[in-house]
């Protein structure tokens, strides 16, 4: 979600603007939500994967939408053995992602 989606849910609950980022703040800080880059002007919010399980985006590049896209076992253990080669290089790797970018149904 973005913070004015967040905003926009959180007003039958009072929510305050400068609570809603403080709160995302301090989780982001904590491993309870991850801030995601967009292509738009408002940065995304969503449960960490060590609540949701790993997963990977659909982004438009249009209007910012994202979307979970679940990659087979097999792209995904391909990944994980590139990101272990990168030890090679003197780099550890924590994670990857893997965002596919291009423009939603609603853009074309």
């Amino acid at each position: 979600m973005t913070l004015p989606e967040i905003l926009e849910e959180g007003k039958t609950h009072g929510l305050a603007q400068s609570s809603a980022y403080r709160n995302l703040s301090e989780m982001s800080e904590i491993g309870v939500v991850r801030h995601l880059h967009s292509g738009d002007d408002h940065g995304r919010f969503e449960l960490d994967e060590s609540l949701t399980g790993h997963h990977h985006h659909l982004e438009c590049t249009e209007c910012g939408r994202l979307e979970d896209f679940v990659v087979p076992e097999e792209f995904e253990q391909i990944i994980k053995d590139l990101v272990k080669a990168t030890e090679q290089q003197g780099f550890i790797a924590g994670s990857h992602r893997f965002d596919v970018l291009g423009r939603c149904l609603e853009c074309v």
